[in-house]
């Protein structure tokens, strides 16, 4: 995808390109303080321009579960301080590193299930005060965790 065909607009609530044969999205958000809700899950994605939530600041929920993904740029979610949900479930994800959730304040559901993770850095969570579920299920090659993997967890 390199264009939406709704740039610049204030009346959207939701993004929804679920359930296509999307590979990648390269480019740059167009500009809107109203969506609250984006939904690229079920599709064939293996990567996303770092820059592309940049300009959806008061996002609050964002799917990118069922797809090719097995990395993520440490920028990607940088400055997302709204969101409340990311699902990143079934994808092809192998490691977690520090910094990817750091700007996640309002972070309360994140949905790292059904991936391949073997290895989560120490303090990856540290800064998500609000999350209230977090979900590690069958990645079935995650068999060490630190002592520090959770820290700051409550």
């Amino acid at each position: 995808i390199d264009d939406f065909n709704y740039e610049y607009s204030n009346f959207f609530v939701t993004i929804k390109y679920k359930n296509n044969k999307i590979i990648k999205i390269d480019y740059n958000a167009a500009y809107s303080n109203f969506i609250f809700n984006i939904d690229f899950s079920y599709n064939y994605l293996i990567k996303i321009n770092e820059n592309f939530f940049i300009k959806f600041s008061r996002v609050k929920e964002v799917y990118l579960n069922n797809n090719k993904f097995n990395n993520f740029s440490k920028n990607l979610f940088k400055e997302l301080f709204s969101l409340e949900i990311l699902n990143l479930s079934s994808n092809y994800l192998t490691h977690i590193q520090i910094g990817l959730f750091d700007d996640l304040y309002s972070l309360k559901h994140l949905d790292l299930s059904y991936n391949l993770i073997f290895s989560i850095d120490d303090f990856t969570f540290q800064k998500l005060k609000n999350l209230i579920s977090l979900r590690l299920d069958l990645n079935l090659d995650l068999n060490y965790l630190t002592n520090n993997t959770f820290h700051g967890l409550e």
